[in-house]
């Protein structure tokens, strides 16, 4: 026994007792500690690979999001694309319909103006061919005999009647030159709008 100040120290003892604690040590070691450890181990990189699995789906889900986020804003684009093309092709029918209804307004209103001037020179040249008739009827019959009074009143009232038909004949004719002239401003309506 060794005695170190107040403490005794049995050297069989202390041998025995680091002995045992030495092979309780490596027991603990190799019965406990090492499987703990390896399930702690274990358990780390589970729950290192499941954070890891989380950054790459997160990782994934913010890229399928920027995709998506991309596909929807160039569909918009194209969308609005579309529109625009669509409202330019509607413009440009809209004018070309207008320019072709403006073109064949002017065209009907020409033949329009044409014929009531054909119409109107044909109505005065008949007037005037009329009136020369009548004219030389009325010559003839003064040059062909002698007039009484009463044959003067007579041819008096006969000239009166023919020109009467005449003048009658020459309103006639001018109300169809105001009926085109009314067609024709309502061909200018419909060009103005």
């Amino acid at each position: 026994m060794l005695q170190i100040g107040p403490v005794q120290l049995n050297l069989w003892t202390f041998l025995f007792t680091a002995l045992n604690v030495l092979v309780v040590m490596w027991l603990l070691s190799r019965f406990l500690f090492k499987p703990v450890s390896e399930i702690l181990e274990k358990r780390e990189r589970a729950v290192r690979e499941t954070l890891e699995a989380a950054k790459r789906q997160q990782d994934q889900a913010t890229s399928l999001l920027r995709e998506y986020e991309g596909k929807m804003a160039a569909a918009e684009a194209q969308a609005q694309e579309i529109v625009s093309k669509a409202l330019h092709d509607a413009e440009r029918l809209r004018e070309e319909r207008l320019q072709a209804a403006a073109t064949e307004a002017e065209k009907l209103l020409d033949r329009a103006r044409r014929e009531i001037g054909e119409e109107k020179e044909k109505a005065l040249r008949e007037l005037r061919e009329e009136a020369v008739e009548l004219a030389l009827m009325a010559a003839s019959r003064v040059i062909g005999r002698q007039l009484s009074a009463a044959d003067d009143r007579r041819l008096v009232s006969e000239f009166i009647g023919q020109l009467a038909d005449m003048e009658e004949r020459k309103v006639r004719a001018l109300a169809v030159a105001e009926e085109g002239r009314n067609g024709q401003t309502a061909g200018d309506k419909v060009e103005g709008q």
